[in-house]
């Protein structure tokens, strides 16, 4: 597939099956319960392996820029440098295609232990939830 969905030195894993739908192929990574990283799933075009888009379940660094208006509402809920503590959020399974909505649902895990004492207010938001993204 084009694009990288793991990198080996990342710690990250995919433990889960892929779906498919509308012409695309869904994947998510494991490990980021572990605090080594964010939550993310891919969508990969089913016919040349081109990613087209990725989409984290957790905020990632302000100073970095967030990738859309739910991960800078989100990043609001986490606290003060959560990015430092960060991970969570892992999309390794539950990821279902819903054609009659267009809607892809994914299933998250928790936070780790690790970085809960960072976590204020909702910020469990995007963790141990089931998210639903309309596809472009």
């Amino acid at each position: 597939m084009g694009g990288a969905v793991l990198r080996p030195r990342a710690h990250k894993t995919i433990t889960g099956a892929p779906r498919v739908g509308d012409g695309k192929v869904f994947i998510g990574n494991s490990n980021a319960d572990s605090g080594i990283g964010r939550g993310y799933v891919d969508a990969y075009d089913v016919n040349t392996g081109k990613r087209l888009w990725r989409f984290y379940t957790i905020p990632g660094d302000p100073a970095a820029g967030f990738e859309n208006k739910a991960m800078e509402m989100a990043s609001k809920t986490w606290g003060k440098d959560y990015w430092k503590h960060t991970g969570g959020g892992s999309t390794w399974e539950g990821i279902t295609y819903d054609p009659r909505a267009h809607l892809v649902y994914i299933g998250t895990d928790g936070l780790p232990l690790s970085i809960r004492r960072f976590a204020v207010r909702d910020a469990v938001m995007s963790c141990s939830r089931t998210l639903s993204l309309s596809l472009p």
